[in-house]
């Protein structure tokens, strides 16, 4: 009979042991679930967000190279505007000395 108890006791414990084992296989299986979720739900927004990075990059550099352009536009502008206010002031100093010359 004590042989048969310590039996007993023995697969109760085997049981209990194995039943521990399985419950830590499960929750286990269920963190990888989880956490491989979550990897994806990351790689989606990293991707998402990195499409957005590229987008506006495009979009960047054609608003620089715009601008650029713009830069140089007005530059050549004021180059010639320059230019005119040159000659405007030489032939005000021509007639300042024919005046003068004049007097």
């Amino acid at each position: 009979l004590l042989n048969t108890q310590k039996e007993l006791i023995k697969r109760s414990l085997e049981n209990h042991k194995i039943q521990q084992e399985l419950l830590v296989k499960k929750v286990m299986e269920t963190v990888q679930e989880v956490l491989q979720g979550q990897v994806l739900e990351l790689q989606n927004k990293f991707e998402t967000n990195m499409e957005s990075i590229e987008a506006n990059t495009v979009t960047l550099q054609a608003k620089c190279s715009q601008f650029k352009c713009d830069i140089s536009e007005n530059i050549s502008q004021l180059d010639s505007e320059t230019e005119e206010w040159s000659a405007c002031a030489a032939r005000v100093k021509g007639q300042i000395s024919n005046v003068r010359q004049n007097i």
